[in-house]
């Protein structure tokens, strides 16, 4: 009897200081993660304000492309077909316009 008892003294130690242990590792963790946080919390701010800066410039420059070519498309077609004519060769289709989607 006093045996198992002791068993059951050392088993209820046991699961005490894996509780212990438990609470200590989670403790451990929150304070990485807050550290974590407080010195490359920043990083990710910075790293999608940049992102969207540069989407916002591409964006700018893809209108721009598509103005250009909007504008440009009519006379150029012009000039495709004078010169297609003028060569002798069979017109060809138009230039393709720009459809947004």
């Amino acid at each position: 009897m006093e045996n198992t008892d002791t068993i059951k003294n050392d088993i209820c130690e046991l699961k005490q200081k894996i509780d212990r242990l438990e609470v200590l590792i989670t403790e451990k963790f929150l304070h990485l993660e807050q550290l974590l946080e407080s010195r490359f919390g920043h990083l990710e701010e910075k790293n999608l304000n940049h992102v969207n800066a540069s989407l916002q410039r591409m964006n700018n420059h893809i209108d721009f492309i598509n103005e250009t070519y909007t504008t440009l498309q009519t006379p150029l077609n012009y000039v495709k077909h004078k010169v297609e004519y003028l060569m002798g060769y069979e017109p060809t289709p138009s230039l393709p316009s720009i459809t947004n989607t």
